[in-house]
């Protein structure tokens, strides 16, 4: 999955997201095109993982900065488009704690 849906796979060499959302929501065909190509393949990995665990997805870290709620929408609706299983409930948030986000989604278990 790091290959084809993490920042890494997302950016070209030596590109920084700011430089990519800038063109993104600028609505710079070529980015928009490799936007959606990130989608598909996030999309992948979040239904296959989903199918397994059935668990909420929140997405932090890097991306969670850039992402807006149509970002998630399209996410969503991607996933439903794979899933065997298709379901209207929302799964898939937006980290409002990218800085921290991985730690403090990992200690939430224990501290339950």
């Amino acid at each position: 999955m790091e290959t084809f849906s993490s920042v890494n796979a997302l950016l070209d060499e030596n590109e920084t997201l700011d430089f990519f959302f800038l063109q993104l929501r600028s609505k710079i065909s070529s980015y928009v095109k490799r936007w959606n190509s990130f989608l598909d393949n996030l999309s992948i990995s979040i239904n296959n993982i989903h199918l397994v665990l059935n668990r909420e997805f929140i997405l932090g870290e890097h991306l969670s900065p850039f992402l807006t709620e149509e970002d998630i929408e399209t996410l969503h609706e991607k996933v439903k488009e794979k899933s065997a299983f298709p379901s209207n409930d929302p799964f898939i948030y937006i980290s409002r704690s990218p800085e921290n986000g991985v730690p403090t989604g990992a200690a939430i278990p224990f501290v339950q």
